[in-house]
C-alpha cells in the first residue's frame, strides 16, 4: 500500500472519529452553554467534515490498491455515513 493511500486512510479514520464524538463534545459544554449558536456551529463543522470525508473517499477510490484495502472490504464508508446521519 502506498504511503499516500495510507495517509488518506488514516485521515478518514480521524474524520470518522471526530464525527462520532461531535454530540458528546457538545454535551460536554453543559446545558447552560448549549445554545442555538453552539448547535448550529457544530452542524456546520459536521457538514464540513463530511464534505472532506467524501472528497478524500474519491481520492482513495482512484488508488490502484483500493479494491484490496480493508477500507473497501469492511464498509468503512457506510459506517461513516451512518455516523454523519445520526449526529
Amino acid at each position: 500500500m502506498s504511503e499516500d493511500l495510507q495517509t488518506l486512510l488514516m485521515a478518514q479514520s480521524d474524520i470518522h472519529g471526530r464525527m462520532t464524538r461531535s454530540v458528546s463534545n457538545l454535551k460536554k459544554l453543559g446545558a447552560a452553554s448549549i445554545t442555538l449558536h453552539a448547535v448550529e456551529t457544530r452542524i456546520v463543522l459536521l457538514d464540513r467534515l463530511w464534505a472532506k470525508f467524501e472528497a478524500q473517499h474519491e481520492l482513495i477510490r482512484a488508488q490502484e490498491a483500493f479494491d484490496k484495502s480493508e477500507y473497501s472490504s469492511t464498509g468503512f464508508t457506510d459506517s461513516a455515513e451512518m455516523t454523519y446521519v445520526e449526529q
